[in-house]
This record gives C-alpha cells, structure tokens and sequence, in this order.
C-alpha cells in the first residue's frame, strides 16, 4: 500500500515543508493549531515525525525565505504534486482562520501554475 508521500518525489515534498512554513509565517503569528496542523500533514503523509522533521529541516536550508519558496514551488511542473501541495497548504492555512496573507500565497500558487500548465 502506497502512502501519499510516496506520490510526491522528495523534492516535492521539500518545496511543500518550505512552503507550509512560509504560509505559517505569512501572518507573522504561529499559533498553535496551524503546529498542529502541521505535524498532521506530516503524519497524512505517512512519514514518522522525525523524517518529517528531517524534511521541515532541509526544506528550509534549500528554500531559506519567501522568494526561494516562491521559485521552488514555482518549479514545481507535475499537476498531480501542485494539487497534493496546494490542498495541504490550503488545510494549514484553514486550521484556524485564513488569514490575507495566507490567501495571498494559494492566490499566488493559483496564479503561477494556471500560467504554466
């Protein structure tokens, strides 16, 4: 049986820890629900914490700030991994209220990857 990581290619899913954490910075306040709902996207992914933590980790040495985030997953060319990466930042950016800068990011994501099918 197939977990969803094993859909996304590694790079991928360093391109979606980067990002997830951009979009959990975005309204310069971490709260506790979008940690949580963080380590659930690592869990749906069926990795265990410390390769999640692992990938949290070298996502951002590869993509240390918002404009890295922005070309890596700007790069990102598969619809399946743009679809798999934008509902999982939509479910963080939802674990508590989404915030305009949060929508800002999917907006963004929406706009880049419609341009570039």
């Amino acid at each position: 049986m197939t977990s969803p990581a094993d859909e996304l290619t590694r790079d991928e899913l360093l391109v979606l820890a980067a990002t997830l954490r951009v979009m959990m910075m975005a309204d310069a306040k971490v709260t506790s629900e979008e940690v949580r709902a963080a380590a659930d996207i690592g869990r749906k992914l069926g990795l265990g914490e410390a390769e999640w933590e692992a990938l949290w980790n070298e996502g951002t040495r590869a993509y240390p700030n918002a404009d890295a985030v922005r070309k890596g997953a700007g790069q990102l060319k598969r619809v399946a991994a743009r679809e798999a990466v934008y509902e999982l930042l939509y479910e963080l950016a939802d674990a508590d209220s989404i915030a305009d800068e949060e929508w800002d990011i999917l907006e963004w994501l929406d706009e880049t990857w419609l341009a570039d099918p």
